[in-house]
């Protein structure tokens, strides 16, 4: 059996605290949580956190299940791992919330050794099945899940207030565990403002002219380089994350899009852009897609959707909805519509709804209804 890493932002500690309530009977259980737990706070360096364990390691027979949160934290915490790796005495599970944990060393020491599981918010589907909503009321699903976002923490409380506020102070541990200490211009507020930036600009392509324009609103306090900084650790710190825009025509990738991690970031955040419900449906299936290529498609500067490479094929998923407009919107008459009908047939290409949506038969798309979509995935 391959050791076990767990990445991601919310899930981790609360898988630990599972699995070990259904290891306790099993096995000696080390569980050490290196940031959280007040009695962890010296552990800062390899042979402090082996020291640890050894004083609990007195029974040499039973089999052991080693459990340690953050272990990135710890200085040279390669050399823990090296001792216990592998060993039929130790089933060694770790976790981190940031990717900065693959490091070279520890791809050069480890690799084929382990297997990773991200772990990532709770899933539409999860969501509809622990939160207390009024499901009967029309948006209500979509509207909770954006408002109190997958964070599983925010449904041990029952009001929205409390909820926001817990995934407020989450976004700002993260921020500050993750993202400051790397960055060389360490600021709370720039890191949030950029990442209201990049939720200001959820439904385009951000290009030299955008941050262009949010540099120069920090009158030189900030470069290019700073700001791609950020974006790269909250990347690592799984708070956004970016998909290669690729033109349908050349092949070749003519930019880079962002998605978040959750959908309650808009809230955490002081975005003040409507939501697009075409690109929030976007995000929450980009979410749901594992083990797969995925890349945003465009056409002559038209968005196509998301397009999935998987085993030699190719699909794409264009979202459309009708929440927010006026109107019904008559599919037949929209810029991206005209493109997509005119691909190969080979490419399979799924047109996905929410709300009244007026279209054709005659073509070979797939609709799929969006909540069917995802619920039922």
């Amino acid at each position: 059996m391959k050791d076990i890493i767990i990445v991601g932002t919310s899930k981790a500690a609360f898988l630990h605290s599972k699995s070990y309530n259904k290891l306790s009977n099993v096995g000696k259980i080390f569980f050490t949580d290196i940031k959280e737990n007040a009695s962890n706070k010296n552990i800062k360096t390899s042979g402090d956190l082996i020291e640890l364990i050894k004083k609990q390691d007195y029974d040499s027979e039973t089999k052991k299940y080693l459990f340690i949160d953050e272990i990135q934290y710890i200085k040279n915490f390669e050399e823990v791992l090296v001792q216990y790796f592998s060993s039929k005495k130790y089933s060694i599970f770790i976790s981190s919330s940031n990717k900065c944990l693959f490091s070279k060393k520890f791809l050069e020491l480890f690799s084929g050794k382990y297997e990773v599981i991200e772990l990532k918010p709770l899933s539409l589907k999860e969501f509809n099945e622990v939160a207390n909503i009024n499901k009967s009321e029309p948006n209500s699903l979509l509207t909770g899940y954006i408002l109190e976002s997958g964070f599983i923490e925010a449904q041990n409380v029952s009001d929205l207030v409390s909820k926001i506020e817990i995934n407020r102070k989450l976004l700002n541990n993260i921020l500050e565990k993750d993202v400051l200490p790397f960055v060389r211009v360490n600021s709370l507020t720039i890191a949030k403002d950029i990442l209201t930036f990049i939720i200001n600009n959820f439904d385009s392509i951000i290009g030299k002219k955008e941050y262009d324009e949010f540099i120069k609103s920090y009158k030189g306090l900030i470069k290019l380089e700073d700001v791609n900084d950020y974006l790269l650790y909250l990347e690592n710190a799984y708070v956004i994350k970016s998909v290669k825009v690729q033109d349908i025509n050349s092949n070749e990738v003519i930019n880079v899009k962002y998605f978040l991690g959750d959908l309650g970031l808009f809230t955490c955040s002081m975005a003040k852009k409507a939501i697009d419900y075409d690109c929030v449906f976007e995000n929450i299936i980009f979410n749901t897609l594992n083990d797969v290529e995925i890349l945003s498609c465009y056409d002559n500067e038209v968005n196509l959707g998301l397009m999935i490479k998987s085993n030699g094929s190719l699909e794409i998923i264009k979202v459309i909805t009708n929440v927010g407009h006026n109107n019904a919107k008559s599919i037949c008459d929209l810029d991206w519509y005209k493109h997509l009908i005119k691909l190969d047939s080979s490419i399979k290409k799924v047109v996905v709804t929410y709300g009244k949506i007026n279209r054709t038969t005659n073509d070979d798309l797939i609709y799929e209804d969006a909540l069917n979509l995802l619920l039922n995935k």
